[in-house]
């Protein structure tokens, strides 16, 4: 099935709200499930909570390109003054995670535990692949096993973003790739 945001996001957690799971994946191994917003495909923000997000079917922003747009999963705040967001256990990808801009934003002091798990693609065509910054902090590293593209980074961590459990690349990360 699908699930589509047409303004911001087509799955929004915040104002301190929890969600325990997505999971967006086939049912009948035919139909693929497909999660798309305006700018944003999956949002955590504003001291929302998911515990995990297990993606087997495509979650995408259709926002413009460029790096002031969101994601195709945004973890961060909302506005100028927002505060982030948790996920409890983790972001699994067998599918697919499309952007403009960034495939997986984790920004403003936005907490990820168990870490990135990707095994199918995470394209980011205005600005990278995954970003963790402005304080934010990713527990349990980012593997790799799939295709991880971007125009600019395959990964970019900065601004006081941390990433703890490193990073494992059995796959591919490439900048220079191409957007959705």
């Amino acid at each position: 099935g699908s699930i589509l945001g047409n303004t911001v996001a087509g799955i929004l957690v915040g104002s301190n709200s929890y969600l325990d799971s997505i999971n967006n994946q086939s049912i009948s191994g035919s139909q693929v499930g497909t999660i798309a917003g305006g700018q944003i495909g999956i949002a955590v923000q504003s001291g929302g909570t998911i515990g995990s997000i297990n993606n087997a079917g495509t979650i995408i922003s259709l926002g413009a390109p460029g790096p002031s747009n969101p994601a195709g999963i945004y973890l961060g705040g909302s506005g100028p003054f927002g505060f982030g967001g948790t996920i409890a256990n983790g972001i699994t990808n067998t599918g697919s995670i499309l952007s403009p801009s960034a495939g997986i934003l984790i920004t403003s002091n936005s907490q990820l535990s168990g870490g990135i798990t990707n095994a199918g693609l995470i394209n980011g065509q205005g600005w990278a692949g995954v970003v963790v910054n402005d304080g934010a902090t990713a527990t349990g590293g980012i593997l790799n096993t799939g295709t991880i593209l971007a125009s600019n980074y395959g990964l970019d961590i900065f601004d006081g973003g941390t990433v703890l459990g490193g990073v494992t690349n059995i796959g591919t990360i490439s900048s220079g790739g191409t957007g959705p």
